[in-house]
């Protein structure tokens, strides 16, 4: 009788993880949800960063050319 009841003590005492399944499982649940949100934003990083050095690697677009008159050109020609 000794040994079983020294034997289900130890039994007893030494099942840690039946204590707290539900704070346990929220815990791997909560640091999965940090993993998935740190490789998303890893992944928006890198997309950003990627958008960014093309943009600065394509030639600039020559500028347009502007046909600028004077202003008196302009009105002496709408007066005729």
């Amino acid at each position: 009788m000794k040994t079983l009841s020294l034997t289900l003590l130890l039994a007893i005492s030494l099942t840690g993880c039946s204590h707290s399944p539900k704070t346990s499982r929220a815990e791997r649940a909560y640091y999965k949800y940090l993993k998935h949100a740190q490789v998303a934003r890893q992944e928006r990083h890198r997309l950003f960063e990627h958008h960014r050095n093309e943009k600065s690697s394509r030639p600039a677009a020559p500028p347009l050319e502007q046909n600028v008159q004077p202003e008196s050109a302009t009105a002496s020609s709408s007066e005729q």
